[in-house]
């Protein structure tokens, strides 16, 4: 199975964020049979040698709406958050963007996998036989690991989908345009994170316009740390708080949200974090 993730040139630069791709290329290497392949948007960048020296097929494909994006995101976002929030958006918008890549560079696979880059690959996957809707992804209901509450309603985190490329490349032109949109007469689901623009949350679009179409996928594909121990674990997700943090991670030096987010989910599972960086 064809296995994408998405960046851009400037998170390229990062060295945070090169630290995690190569984990997660040298993980799918060595421990799945998956085919490695990047969706990037920018130019010419030494790094791209080191993917491509590890058997990453690097796709060049620039985001549709990225002026639009950039347009919005300087108008409205506070100045000492650019540009970093903008090219982190790049990025993330891109993984919408997978099925029309896919038919654009002629594959005809039926089914790929996309992952954030944030995530570490502990054995081979076992997906033939599932055949999602649009996409699969993991969800939980108010309670769950994720950090989103949203009453009862279903809410998937989207960092690791399994995609149906026929079906959500017919999807593609209405999405970007809902994405555009994105104004105050979207329905959406109660909750204050909900209501956040679109152009802010490729998580939030996919929830939202995907609503009612997205296929669970099991916890073992994408799995908290916080979660504890647990062997059958296949992917492992660092949303939020990254394993590249961890040795010099100070709480007390986090943003108030951070700081919330470590004292709910990684404060009373220091052991499990730890194991899975330790990986």
């Amino acid at each position: 199975m064809k296995w994408f993730t998405t960046t851009n040139e400037e998170s390229l630069s990062s060295d945070n964020f090169f630290r995690q791709l190569q984990v997660a290329v040298l993980s799918a290497r060595r421990n799945t049979s998956l085919e490695p392949y990047l969706i990037y948007d920018g130019g010419e960048h030494q790094r791209l040698s080191w993917l491509q020296g590890h058997g990453v097929q690097v796709l060049r494909y620039r985001l549709p709406y990225r002026d639009q994006l950039r347009e919005f995101m300087y108008a409205t976002c506070a100045p000492q958050l650019l540009p970093k929030l903008f090219h982190v958006r790049i990025g993330a918008h891109l993984k919408t963007e997978v099925p029309a890549a896919v038919k654009q560079y002629g594959f005809r696979d039926k089914f790929v996998l996309y992952t954030d880059c944030d995530i570490v690959f502990l054995r081979d996957l076992s997906l033939e036989g599932v055949a999602p809707r649009y996409l699969a992804a993991h969800g939980m209901r108010q309670g769950g690991w994720t950090r989103f509450r949203i009453g009862g309603w279903m809410h998937f985190n989207t960092g690791i989908l399994l995609m149906n490329v026929n079906k959500m490349h017919d999807e593609t032109r209405l999405f970007r345009e809902f994405v555009l949109a994105n104004g105050a007469g979207v329905d959406r689901p109660p909750g204050e994170f909900m209501q956040k623009n679109l152009f802010l949350s490729d998580q939030v679009a996919v929830n939202v316009f995907y609503r009612g179409r997205i296929d669970q996928l099991g916890a073992y594909y994408n799995w908290h740390p916080a979660r504890g121990v647990d062997s059958s674990v296949r992917v492992v997700h660092f949303s939020g708080i990254k394993w590249t943090e961890w040795d010099d991670l100070d709480p007390e030096t986090l943003s108030e949200s951070r700081k919330q987010q470590f004292r709910r989910l990684i404060g009373p599972n220091r052991t499990a974090f730890s194991y899975y960086v330790e990986r």
